[in-house]
Formats: structure tokens, sequence, C-alpha cells
């Protein structure tokens, strides 16, 4: 809604998520600019992951509005296209926030699927996984999830965090990038606490902001949209650039996997995730 209405009276728009790639990329999008990849690289970095495991019946679950809806149809499309032999038994979509966990999990299970594609969050997720771990049958299925990894979630999920599942997060410590050791040190000053991703990405979009009213000859609308187009900065997870091509910065991610051992939870095998390449590969 707020990028039909940027377009329309060409404002400048600078968002934080990514979104349905159908209208990022359309040629009409000129005033709107986004801090992250869209939905389709989302999906697409995820079947990555997928191919690699030797399961072929898939089943699919997400909240039923755009998101879930998008970033399913991207990672069936990208899977397909990885592993031709992989099919997809089950596709669910419970309304957000008023799922019934139990009546899909059961949907799920009666056809049979070897692993789960499950964008869920929230409350929704929280009661997906409790009713997974009161039937006992959680580790019966390979799990690809929706920013487990992220230490908020890990909070917010107790006991019920799941383990095993494959997701993107971030690790403890990443203080190895020039950047981001003096950004830790700062926000722990201020808030007591680590950053999590999405202050991260909210902190990477203020920088963009920055630069590009820096950079702008003056503070006109298409003077700023000029100035957008290309441009690269230093931010905490490395050097990144709004693609002119499309208006996205495709800055990557941290893949890895849940753990839950004695009380604890933790994000372990991961690392970053470069999405020059898998872009480049994807748009092929």
């Amino acid at each position: 809604a707020v990028s039909d209405v940027a377009n329309r009276k060409e404002i400048p728009f600078l968002k934080m998520w990514g979104g349905n790639c159908d209208k990022i990329e359309s040629p009409k999008n000129k005033f709107w600019f986004t801090n992250m990849e869209c939905i389709d690289y989302y999906g697409y970095v995820l079947a990555q992951e997928a191919a690699k495991k030797p399961y072929t019946r898939w089943a699919t679950i997400a909240p039923n509005y755009e998101y879930g809806r998008n970033v399913t149809k991207s990672f069936k499309k990208a899977l397909k296209k990885l592993r031709p032999d992989v099919e997809f038994v089950a596709e669910r979509y419970p309304t957000l926030n008023k799922i019934a966990a139990q009546e899909e999990i059961r949907a799920i299970v009666r056809e049979e699927p070897e692993a789960i594609f499950n964008q869920l969050f929230g409350s929704d997720i929280v009661q997906y996984l409790r009713v997974m771990q009161q039937l006992g049958i959680e580790k019966d299925y390979f799990h690809i999830g929706n920013y487990l990894g992220m230490p908020l979630t890990m909070r917010e999920l107790g006991d019920a965090y799941p383990d095993g599942w494959y997701t993107h997060g971030m690790p403890e410590d990443f203080s190895n990038y020039p950047m981001a050791a003096a950004f830790i040190k700062k926000y722990k000053a201020e808030y007591g606490t680590s950053p999590d991703m999405t202050a991260i990405e909210g902190y990477r979009m203020m920088q963009f902001a920055l630069a590009a009213l820096e950079k702008a000859k003056d503070l006109k609308p298409h003077s700023i949209v000029e100035a957008m187009k290309g441009l690269e900065i230093d931010t905490p997870t490395g050097r990144h650039k709004i693609r002119a091509q499309d208006n996205q910065v495709h800055a990557g991610y941290w893949g890895g996997y849940t753990k839950r051992e004695n009380g604890v939870s933790t994000f372990i095998d991961n690392g970053w995730i470069d999405l020059t390449n898998i872009s480049k590969e994807y748009e092929r």
C-alpha cells in the first residue's frame, strides 16, 4: 500500500524488508527501494539446502497471506529446478495468528511427507511446535524454518525451541566484520544486550538513507532516487549496495541449524550465505 502511494506521488521510499518480487521488480517501481532482496531469492536460498537432502516427499505450511503464499511458491519453484525428483504432497495455509495446529499437522502427516517447509512465525509456530512435541513426531521429519536462529526467537520459544531445523539466524559473535565490533559495542552500551538481526538490518537501512541524502545534489525526489541507485556502503555485515537494475540490496543471510540440548537453545553449523552468485544463478 505504501509503495503504491510512493510511486504515484513520487516520494522516495526505503523499505526495511523485501517483499513480492513481481512488485519490486516491476518497471513501474521507480521510487521505492528495499534494504533486502525480494522473497524469491529467500526461497531460492532455502531450496539450495533442501536440494542437498535425500528427501523427495515435501509438505509446506505458511500463513495465508501474500508473504506465506509467495515464499512457498518461490521455494517450490526453486527446489523443483534443483531437484526434479521432488514432489509436494501437502500445501497448507492456516490463517495468520489463528492456526488450528493439531488439524494442520494431522492433514500434513496423512500425506506421509519426509520433510516440511515451515514458514510459520509468532504464536502460530509456538502452537505448531507444542503439538508436534506433544505427539512425539517432530523429529520424524526434516524441517526448514523461518528465522529460528535469532536470539530473540530462541528466548521467545523457550523449551519449545526445535532441534535440527535448517533456518536463518545469526551467530553469537560476528565481530570479524570490520564495522561489526564497533556496532556491537555501541549497541550493548546503549541497550544492555547484543543486537538481533532486526537491529542490524534497521541500522543498515538508516545508513543507506543517510548516504543517499549526502550523495544527492539536492533534496528533490528525483535527485534522491538517482543517489540511491547503485549506492554502495560499508555496513556491520560487510559492503553492500542497492542494485541499480531493481532497487534491491542483496545482502545475504546466516544459514544454519537449530540445536536444543540440556535446556539450551543455540544456532549451530552456521555460515554467511553471499547472495551475489546465488542471485546470478536464480536470474538465469
